[in-house]
C-alpha cells in the first residue's frame, strides 16, 4: 500500500485494483492470516472504513 498519488518525478499515477488487494486477502484470510493494511501517512485509513 502507499500514500503517494504519483510515481516519483514522472507525474504517472499510481494506485491499485481492489482485486489487486482483495483476493490475495481473501486466499490468506481463509487460510488463517490475520491482515494489517498500512501506509507511511496512514491515509489508507479512510479506504478501510469503507470496507
Amino acid at each position: 500500500m502507499t500514500s503517494h498519488d504519483k510515481k516519483g518525478d514522472t507525474g504517472e499515477e499510481t494506485g491499485y485494483y481492489l482485486g489487486e488487494v482483495s483476493h490475495p486477502w481473501e486466499v490468506l484470510h481463509k487460510a488463517g492470516y490475520e491482515i494489517d493494511f498500512v501506509s507511511p501517512k496512514a491515509e489508507l485509513r479512510l479506504l478501510m472504513d469503507l470496507i
